[in-house]
């Protein structure tokens, strides 16, 4: 017999589900209480008990998929050999090959929340500024702190302008698969192959904010 905090957490874990396989199908504007309800076979009052309303669903359910991302993420970057004393490029090595990795991850969740955040992308929502407090910022917070490891600089670098957006761009190419599988390149199947793959991209990126130094340097007075 089980007691009622653990039907209460039961309860919870199933909306969760399937709220997140909702919102990735129709996105937040989309998807509806009565069709999330149905999939977890529970009643709206539960839903107002545990997450007070579907705004409230939506964005545990954000904060939940983020978590899990930022753990596969740490997952990753556990599994790399230990920098060698000197190296000013390994964090961001690490970033990228933990953001790629987890950017192409086969994992199901991987991929309703790359859904999700597609939806956010292509119609906003009034929660868009949540997710981008939930996952995109500290994601960031990461990424510049390897950049100015990589580069020699503090936060206020000017280079980081650049650098910022076109590495986070690069690590998101998933979002343009659809078109890449049409020009012939094909992501990468399978754990092996996708360890190489996010090593090479993280070899690409710390090659590349090396040029950009260099470049800036050649540039300045």
């Amino acid at each position: 017999m089980t007691d009622a905090k653990t039907d209460n957490k039961s309860v919870r874990s199933k909306l969760l589900r399937a709220a997140t396989q909702e919102f990735a199908r129709r996105g937040r504007q989309g998807a509806s209480l009565r069709a999330i309800c149905l999939k977890a076979r529970c009643n709206v009052a539960l839903v107002k008990y545990h997450f007070k309303s579907k705004s409230g669903l939506y964005r545990e359910v954000i904060a939940s998929l983020h978590a899990s991302r930022m753990k596969e993420v740490e997952a990753t970057r556990q599994l790399l050999p230990p920098p060698k004393p000197g190296d000013r490029g390994a964090a961001l090595r690490a970033w990228v090959t933990g953001a790629v990795s987890a950017a192409f991850s086969e994992d199901r969740e991987a991929r309703l929340f790359e859904r999700i955040r597609m939806h956010e992308m292509i119609q906003p929502t009034r929660h868009l500024d949540f997710f981008v407090e939930q996952h995109g910022l500290p994601m960031r917070a990461m990424l510049v702190a390897a950049l100015c490891q990589r580069l020699s600089c503090k936060a206020d670098d000017p280079r980081l302008l650049t650098a910022v957006p076109l590495v986070i761009g690069l690590v998101h190419m998933s979002y343009t698969q659809p078109v890449l599988d049409r020009l012939g390149y094909r992501a990468p199947r399978g754990a092996a192959a996708l360890s190489r793959f996010a090593a090479e991209v993280a070899a690409f990126v710390d090659r590349g904010v090396e040029g950009l130094s260099a470049a800036t340097s050649e540039d300045g007075p």
